[in-house]
C-alpha cells in the first residue's frame, strides 16, 4: 500500500513549475491548519528560500490566521482577484494583508498577478508561493500555460 501511494501526485498541492527562471510552488491550502502545515514543510524542506506570495482567498475563510502562518517567509504579497462568486476582492483581501506584510498589492488580473509575482521574484531573488485556493492555483495554472504557449 505504502508503495503505491509513494509515486502519486496530487496537482495543486506542493507542485513546483518553473517560469522565466523563477520556482513557483503551488499549493492549494486555504485555511489555518493548511497553512500552518505548508509553513512548517516550507521550513524542513527550504530553509534558506525567501517568497513572494501570490495569493486570493474565497469569503467565509479566516484571513488573518491563515496569512499569519506565514509571517517572516514572504518579501511581498501579491493579491489576484478569483473568478467565484464567492471570492474575496483583491483589493479587500490586499487591504488585510498589508495588517501582516509591508509590501502588499492587488493586481487586477490572474496574469497580471503572475507577471508582478514574477517581476518580484526576479527583483528580490525569491521563488513564489502561490496559496490560498484551489480556484487561484488552478486559475495561475492556466496563466502559466497561456505563458509557456508565447
Amino acid at each position: 500500500f505504502v508503495n503505491a501511494i509513494d509515486g502519486l501526485t496530487l496537482p495543486g498541492r506542493c507542485e513546483w513549475r518553473t517560469v522565466e527562471g523563477v520556482d513557483i510552488l503551488l499549493d492549494g491550502a486555504h485555511n489555518a491548519e493548511a497553512a500552518r502545515a505548508l509553513r512548517d514543510w516550507l521550513i524542513r524542506t527550504q530553509p534558506d528560500r525567501r517568497w513572494t506570495l501570490l495569493t486570493g482567498m474565497l469569503d467565509g475563510h479566516e484571513p488573518l490566521p491563515f496569512y499569519q502562518a506565514f509571517e517572516g517567509l514572504i518579501d511581498r504579497a501579491i493579491v489576484a482577484p478569483i473568478g467565484f462568486h464567492r471570492a474575496i476582492p483583491a483589493p479587500k483581501l490586499a487591504a488585510t494583508l498589508a495588517e501582516r506584510f509591508a509590501d502588499v498589492a492587488p493586481a487586477a488580473t490572474v496574469d497580471e498577478a503572475l507577471q508582478m509575482a514574477l517581476a518580484s521574484a526576479r527583483a528580490q531573488g525569491t521563488s513564489v508561493l502561490v496559496t490560498g485556493s484551489f480556484y487561484l492555483v488552478g486559475a495561475v495554472g492556466a496563466a502559466i500555460e497561456r505563458l509557456a504557449q508565447k
